[in-house]
């Protein structure tokens, strides 16, 4: 596999600007069932080429690998194996290879598969018998990458290529080893889907999505204490009220000042969730088993027992003692624990994740006035007075700008954070509320994915607009064609 000459290879390649990168001698791979190292030779090569080119995955023809062929970046395929396959009298599926000769039932419901019965296909004479076996693996083969468009609309696509691993253990091998791409993988990821987020398994614990809210969890400010609360309904901190239970002390003992505490949820497969932005995608429109599998409960007992490091008191909750695995004996019975709602301190805890720490106090300053939907009575509109600075989405509780949002966030944050830097060619169009083409962007913060809301700037960080990006900080880099921003409001006078 060679995977330093996969690296040359590929970054040789792309300096021909090429219309397509093919990454080929990967047959004897899938032949052989290495699909681990199919993994590591695709993304080692993925590495070194350019996101704005197609590239071919040559000779993958079997529909069960599909689904992680494309989560590691391949768009195109070419094989015979439909015709090959049917040859041999072996009909293809998502779940394997069926040989005619082992078959009771046909395997799909395919137009063959429908009309014809396995004792039908073995009467045959070979050619007519081929043929319809063909026509079956070419339908398998195309209703897969039209299941598998349909994930990348919804952003499920991970959830597809988990559910496809289980199908062979040597898939299942592939899934964990791209496990160790997940930081190149998140920089594609969208912070926000159409899709909830399943868990299907220790595989969803190295997801993008658990990945990204982690690292925002190490790099928050903490406060002195924190209590640690077990899942309930979600959104947790709408169904949480009054006295919240019995809790340990883990950590020195103190008085509970709930001003200076941190108040989080212990739960799977994020770990732990502040109350003030449970309510952001993916915290809270996702879903896991209620029966915790080994591997998860290791996985945030981990992470929690890193977290709480900075903390001076921990006080954790009573239903929480069996399934940490720290020594909890000293109750806290000082007196009772209470979380006390606040609106304007939730907006500006959801800000602060969204755009950075200590966005929130500089967005939302002055005389704030919250909006709720009389339907729902979740948060809409967030006024200072009468003027209006975001709303609030309802599918993913994110902020999005106004005018005086945008002004504030670029006051706020420092150079080049949430911002998309234009060229002179595309300032009058910026100004004007045109939107941005990727062509006309000379730089970018690196942590854009797609669907944030963005700054436009020019060279000389004047504000120019803001909107919301279609695109990835990496991908914005590389295209030369296509639109990167869709402006919603321009500053021009």
């Amino acid at each position: 596999t060679f995977m330093d000459l996969r690296q040359k290879c590929a970054s040789e390649l792309s300096k021909l600007d090429a219309d397509l990168y093919p990454i080929g001698a990967v047959v004897p791979l899938m032949e052989s069932y290495h699909y681990k190292e199919l993994v590591d030779v695709v993304m080692n090569s993925m590495m070194h080429l350019p996101d704005n080119t197609a590239r071919h995955l040559m000779g993958a023809g079997h529909p069960m690998i599909f689904a992680l062929a494309v989560a590691m970046g391949c768009d195109l395929f070419d094989s015979a194996a439909y015709i090959l396959y049917a040859e041999d009298d072996r009909l293809l599926s998502t779940r394997g290879t069926f040989k005619l000769e082992n078959l009771q039932e046909m395997p799909c419901s395919c137009e063959v598969c429908s009309k014809y019965t396995p004792d039908d296909l073995r009467a045959m004479p070979k050619k007519q018998r081929r043929d319809l076996i063909a026509q079956h693996n070419l339908h398998v083969s195309f209703a897969e990458l039209r299941l598998i468009r349909q994930a990348i609309y919804e952003g499920s696509l991970m959830e597809l290529v988990e559910e496809r691993c289980r199908a062979h253990p040597a898939l299942l091998d592939a899934v964990r080893q791209l496990s160790n791409y997940t930081e190149d993988l998140e920089k594609y990821d969208p912070r926000s889907k159409k899709s909830a987020f399943f868990y299907t398994g220790a595989e969803s614990l190295k997801r993008s999505e658990v990945l990204r809210h982690q690292q925002k969890m190490t790099a928050m400010p903490k406060k002195r204490d924190l209590v640690v609360l077990p899942p309930s309904r979600k959104p947790y901190s709408k169904f949480i009220s009054g006295k919240l239970g019995e809790f340990y002390v883990y950590g020195n003992k103190g008085e509970f000042d709930g001003e200076n505490t941190d108040f989080m949820v212990l739960d799977v497969p994020f770990g732990l969730i502040p109350l003030e932005v449970d309510e952001l995608y993916p915290l809270s429109q996702s879903a896991t088993p209620k029966i915790r599998d080994k591997d998860s409960l290791e996985f945030i007992n981990q992470f929690f027992s890193e977290f709480i490091e900075d903390y001076n008191q921990v006080l954790v909750h009573s239903r929480l003692k069996d399934t940490l695995d720290i020594e909890l004996s000293d109750k806290f019975e000082d007196e009772e624990i209470r979380y006390k709602k606040d609106d304007v301190r939730k907006l500006k805890a959801i800000a602060d994740y969204q755009f950075g720490w200590g966005a929130g106090e500089s967005l939302l300053k002055g005389n704030i006035n919250v909006e709720k939907s009389k339907k729902t009575g979740k948060i809409r509109h967030i006024y200072d007075g009468k003027t209006l600075i975001v709303n609030m989405r309802a599918s993913d509780s994110y902020l999005v700008l106004s005018k005086e949002g945008a002004k504030r966030l670029h006051g706020a944050c420092e150079y080049p954070k949430n911002r998309v830097v234009v060229n002179k060619d595309s300032e009058p169009f910026a100004l004007d509320g045109k939107s941005v083409f990727s062509k006309f962007v000379v730089e970018c913060d690196e942590n854009i994915r797609s669907n944030d809301e963005v700054l436009i700037v020019n060279e000389d960080d004047r504000l120019l607009a803001f909107g919301k990006s279609l695109l990835s900080a990496v991908e914005i880099d590389n295209f030369q064609t296509g639109q990167a921003i869709k402006t919603r409001k321009g500053f021009k006078k």
